[in-house]
């Protein structure tokens, strides 16, 4: 009884311990920048950096946490930055487009109005607070009385018998890992 509980906690543990609020690996957008097909890669769930690959070439970007501020790095080291305060947009005043253009680069305002788009695509909608609650209320319920939801889940088909202890400490670990994910979602 004790080895089971024991070994069903490890495992509970080792499954939480593989969960975290950050999406694991890169989060990639694809648009169209100056009619060219263009793949936006964040190198990160916090979409503050990352890279922009379109017609052959690779452009890398930083962003500051609220939007206000991108910089660009084109491939021939050249950096564009681009700061957004009061709803305008402002370049430095040595910025030519049309010099870019010329190089054979994309226009830096295009680029970042791709980063800007690409980030609010790829920002997490969340969970509604009511399922979420939902959720959690749900786990505290299998948690505080476990002989109620094996009557929910499993008590309708066994007549006249009762869940054993292991049952029932099974479905408070199942209650605690639904309650955790309730927390998680209301917490996204």
């Amino acid at each position: 009884m004790k080895t089971a509980t024991l070994a069903i906690l490890a495992c509970l543990l080792l499954l939480l311990a593989g969960c975290s609020g950050q999406s694991a690996g890169n989060l990639t957008y694809s648009t169209v920048i100056s009619g060219q097909d263009a793949a936006v890669t964040f190198d990160d769930a916090g979409l503050s950096g990352g890279s922009i690959a379109v017609g052959g070439q690779v452009y890398t970007f930083a962003c500051s946490g609220d939007g206000s501020l991108t910089v660009i790095t084109y491939p021939d080291g050249y950096a564009y930055t681009q700061s957004v305060s009061g709803g305008v947009i402002s370049v430095p005043s040595g910025y030519d487009p049309n010099e870019r253009a010329a190089l054979g680069y994309i226009d830096g305002a295009s680029l970042a109005s791709a980063v800007s788009a690409a980030a609010s695509g790829l920002q997490p909608g969340g969970v509604p607070e009511v399922v979420s609650l939902l959720v959690l209320a749900f786990g505290g319920w299998m948690l505080v009385a476990p002989r109620g939801a094996w009557r929910l889940f499993r008590g309708r088909r066994a007549k006249d018998t009762e869940p054993s202890r292991r049952t029932l400490n099974l479905y408070r670990v199942a209650g605690c890992a639904v309650g955790i994910a309730g927390l998680f979602l209301f917490v996204m």
